[in-house]
């Protein structure tokens, strides 16, 4: 069985079920008559959005014709894992239910590769908790009592310490648009500090930091910030996630549009400086941001 958080899992759990479908050469609709269920709930299980007993996993493979009893016990274990209800998330409830944002925690924690274009902003997973409250608190659109921008704030600082501290971090690759460095979030100290976070982890192998200069010109990452997520086992396909200017858009099956936001950005990292390059424009406008700060008071 895959190792991993449930929505990792869950994904595997509905991708394995379908294709043991089609093996089968079975429609949605007639299993939904065989197993005497509402099509709905063969679409939605196939769609991860519920779950499936043991008995009507068993029923479903026998209904499939799945004999081997290495591949039964491995549904069985799936499905059971799939309703664990032991993310490190879990005491975030109450600032983060979102179905979607849920997932991408999971994905987020799982993941063995991070490649992200980010142009307004430190990337979450390496925001100091200074620059963080800042964007909490201020840079969202809606506003936020103080009790809930804690929170959120907590939840980031756990982020970072669940992805990129475990024990087999992922590798990161970050590209910031050089306009990230000149947003002089919570005034030069905060922003310096901040600065200055990302050139010192700039040093650690598994994070490469690169930056995309306004002399670039038009590139790749003009039409929005996006993260790809890619995993450790070969059967668990990459997620993209994408921002739009109302939402966050996660897309997990559509490996067409995967695959061309993933060559999109190996064409990103033609246009950004290198990583010597980049960490060397970072030191210099944390420096600059703290002088003029200095100067100011």
């Amino acid at each position: 069985m895959p190792a991993g958080q449930r929505p990792l899992i869950r994904r595997r759990l509905r991708t394995e079920l379908r294709q043991e479908r089609e093996r089968a050469g079975k429609s949605q609709a007639e299993v939904a008559r065989k197993m005497d269920w509402s099509l709905s709930k063969i679409i939605r299980l196939e769609a991860g959005q519920v779950g499936v007993s043991t008995n009507d996993l068993k029923a479903l493979l026998d209904l499939y014709d799945v004999q081997d009893q290495d591949r039964r016990s491995f549904f069985v274990e799936l499905a059971r894992a799939s309703r664990q209800q032991s993310a490190w998330w879990s005491a975030f409830r109450d600032v983060a239910s979102s179905p979607d944002y849920l997932d991408y925690l999971g994905y987020e924690t799982d993941a063995a590769r991070i490649l992200g274009y980010f142009p307004a902003m430190v990337p979450a997973l390496l925001q100091t908790e200074e620059y963080a409250r800042e964007i909490v608190s201020i840079g969202g659109i809606q506003q936020l009592d103080e009790d809930t921008v804690d929170r959120l704030v907590e939840l980031r600082m756990q982020r970072k310490e669940h992805v990129l501290d475990r024990k087999d971090p992922p590798t990161f690759v970050a590209v910031l648009d050089e306009a990230v460095l000149h947003h002089t979030v919570g005034g030069g100290e905060v922003m310096s500090d901040q600065l200055a976070s990302v050139a010192e982890v700039a040093a650690l192998s598994t994070i490469e930091i690169r930056v995309v200069p306004f002399s670039s010109g038009a590139h790749p990452g003009l039409s929005g910030p996006f993260q790809i997520f890619e995993f450790s086992d070969p059967a668990d396909a990459p997620i993209l996630q994408s921002d739009t200017a109302f939402r966050s858009v996660m897309l997990r099956e559509e490996r067409d549009l995967i695959r061309e936001y993933t060559e999109g950005f190996d064409r990103l990292l033609d246009f950004a400086l290198s990583e010597r390059e980049s960490v060397a424009m970072i030191q210099g406008v944390a420096d600059r941001v703290l002088g003029d700060d200095t100067e100011s008071n």
